[in-house]
This record gives C-alpha cells, structure tokens and sequence, in this order.
C-alpha cells in the first residue's frame, strides 16, 4: 500500500537524542529541526506540515537554510505536540515537560469504577427518540450560529456537543441508537472541521474529519462520509497539497456516488472544480477540466433549496451561481462577473458574513481581472469588514493575498 499523507511520521527516540538533533533544538531552530526529520525519519514537508498545523508553503521556508525563523512561543509549542515530542526533546526546546499520570500498578477495579461504568451505561441505555431529536437540534443550532456570526461564536458549544456525543456513544449498546449518535457526532464533527479550516488550523480540521468519517462509517451513512471527505479536501488545498486535495474529493465521488443523493453528487463536482481551478497553470488542461466537473454539477443538482436529509449540504442554483464564479475568474472569464452578481442578489446583505466576505472577495477578483482596480477595491473593503466580523481566519488571508496583488497592480 502506497504511503499517504495523512500517515504520521515514525519519529524513533534516537532520532531525538542525536547530538545534531540536540543542538538544532537548543537553537530553537525549526528549520535544521525539519531537514533532520527529513534525513532521518523520512518525513515530507507535507506531513510536517499536516502534523505541526503549518501550511505547507511556510514549512518550505522555514526548511531552507537562512529561510524563515519560527519564534512565536504558540508555534513552537504547537510543533512539540503535534511531533509527539519526548520530554527530554521539549526540555531542550526550551519547553516543559508534559505533565503525565504517574505509572501505577496494574490493580483489580475499585468499587467505585465499577459503580461509575455501570452508571455510565445506564445513561447511555435511556437515550431515546426524543434525546436523539435534542442532539440533532444542537448540531442544527451550532450550524446556525456558524452560518450567521461565524466560528468564534460556536467554537466553544461545539467541543462540548461533541463530547458529549462521544461519551453517550462509546457506552451505548449496538442498535438503532446507537447509529443514530454516531449519525449526528459525523455531522457535528464535519461542521467542527470546517470551523476549524475556516480558523486557520488544518491539523485540528483533519482530526475532525477523521473522526467524522469515523463515525459516518459505523452510521454506515454514506452521504455523510462523503461530505466529510469532500470537506477534508479543502486541508489539503490549504496546505497546497493540490494533486492530494483534488485526489481526494475524486475518491469520494468514485466510491460514495451510487449510494447519495444527486445535490450532495453536484456539490462534491464543484468541490473538484473548485480544486482544479485553485490551481490551474497556463498552457495545461485545468480549464477544460473544471467547466467539465461544473457542467457535471449543473446536470446533477435538483430543484429547490435543500433536502431534508442534507442538512449539512447548502446548495441551490444561487450557491451554484456564485461557485461557478468563484471557479472561472481564475480563468479570467468575463462572466464570473455575472455569475457572482447573479449571486450576490439572491444573498441577504450582512447576515451570513463569512459567506458575504467569500462572494466579495471573488467578486473582487473578477473585476480585478476585468481592469476594474476602482470596484475590486470597494468590494475589498467590505469583504474585509466581513471577514473581520465572522472571524474568518481563511478567508481574511483570500482578502489580504488579493488585497496585495492589487496594490502592487497599481504601483
């Protein structure tokens, strides 16, 4: 079986004790840190990059010798954990140790342990329909407050649902139940996901989708694997691991087509299109590609706003309107424009933000493509504002990297 990038990289304890190791990590220098596990453990800029939360652009800076330096303490940090990094190694990183449980003899459960499992079951045994219809509702709730006042606003309510779905999960007994817990802890996972792609941190989304698809798998919901996966691939996109990303949502089509509905079907097509058009090259077939999966999309999606069955999945002709806009002003096509505006007229003004922020943005590409430096400015703006308000993480670096080419336009 091929390597992925998703693996974890096998860092062995010599590694870490190597003098050359040693004396990378006193320097707290990131750099010769990633070049070592590099040589010694194989490690790809793409599986630090997954593993230490970077985007893959920065991680090859940072591996260049006299290229970037990392020393903002969170980062740091942040690349001690997600490497696993022994005590020793965080010590001479300049870190503290982890704080663990001392070792304890292996013992016959107490009394109370067992009392507390038992209770635990027992909890898990009185979830009914209507305990099943509060956990959907809260999921529907979160994915509300996201859509309407961005991340930051549901993160914390988020962590608390989805441990409370693992914990009545993991005690609950095979049945219909059960399925159904594991139905709504892939859904909320996935939203959790996406929160965290739009956060700006794609170690903390892939876990999400892993354990959304986790879950989807034991629902044995195909849909909802489907759109886990679909969604994970925006990841890898963001870390530019493009082949990977595009790879991925094409394996999720392949294999989940014959068992989802058609909308979800159309929305994992412009997914592809969306990928292949991020990362188009001049003189390569990427265009035709794209209009293809677009077109595919367009055939696919049915009437109406929604399904009751998909409520993760917002995808009507206005949704596709403005996707497809957002895919072709990378071709520089003249209607993007239209598209987008076609969109933005569907959309009520200010109350989906992070939304709002994405449509300017490409609204502002588009003109900006067009020569119309005054109107892709003024969209700028407001997109900005928007961004800031959702607390949109990806789409405020969409609007500050679009914001540059602009200005070095001008100048």
């Amino acid at each position: 079986m091929s390597e992925r990038a998703s693996d974890p990289i096998i860092i062995p304890d010599s590694l870490w004790r190597r003098p050359e190791m040693t004396e990378a990590l006193k320097a707290r220098d990131v750099g010769w840190l990633f070049r070592l596990l590099r040589q010694y453990a194989g490690a790809s800029q793409t599986k630090i990059a997954i593993m230490c939360g970077l985007a893959q652009g920065k991680v090859s800076q940072i591996m260049k010798p006299g290229g970037s330096k990392v020393t903002a303490f969170e980062v740091i940090e942040r690349i001690a954990d997600g490497l696993d990094m022994p005590d020793h190694a965080r010590i001479n990183f300049g870190l503290a140790p982890r704080r663990r449980k001392p070792d304890v003899p292996a013992a016959s459960p107490a009394p109370e342990d067992r009392a507390a499992l038992i209770e635990r079951l027992c909890t898990a045994k009185a979830v009914d329909a209507e305990v099943i219809a509060v956990l959907r509702n809260e999921t529907e709730n979160i994915r509300l407050l996201d859509r309407r006042l961005g991340n930051v606003a549901a993160a914390e309510r988020m962590k608390a649902h989805i441990r409370q779905l693992e914990t009545t999960l993991r005690y609950s007994l095979p049945g219909k139940v059960r399925r159904c817990l594991a139905c709504i802890l892939a859904d909320s996972s996935a939203l959790a996901g996406w929160q965290a792609v739009d956060a700006g941190n794609p170690a903390a989304a892939w876990d999400h989708f892993e354990r959304a698809k986790h879950a989807a798998r034991e629902a044995e919901d195909c849909a909802l694997l489907a759109f886990a996966q679909g969604e994970q691939a925006y990841v890898l996109f963001d870390l530019e691991q493009y082949v990977d990303a595009r790879e991925l949502v094409s394996d999720a089509y392949a294999n989940y087509s014959k068992f989802i509905p058609a909308r979800l079907r159309a929305w994992l097509k412009m997914v592809e299109a969306e990928i292949v058009a991020g990362c188009a090259l001049p003189g390569r077939r990427d265009e035709e590609l794209c209009r293809k999966s677009i077109d595919k999309a367009m055939r696919l999606l049915p009437v109406g706003d929604g399904d009751a069955d998909l409520p993760f999945v917002v995808l009507n002709a206005a949704h596709l309107a403005r996707w497809r806009g957002n895919c072709l002003v990378h071709f520089g096509d003249a209607e993007a424009i239209d598209d987008l505006k076609s969109a933005f007229s569907a959309m009520e003004p200010g109350v989906y933000a992070r939304a709002e922020a994405g449509l300017r943005c490409d609204l502002a590409s588009a003109l900006f493509a067009q020569g119309e430096i005054v109107e892709a400015r003024t969209e700028i703006d407001a997109a900005a504002q928007l961004a800031k308000r959702a607390g949109s993480v990806r789409q405020q670096r969409r609007i500050d990297q679009l914001a540059a080419r602009v200005t070095l336009t001008v100048l």
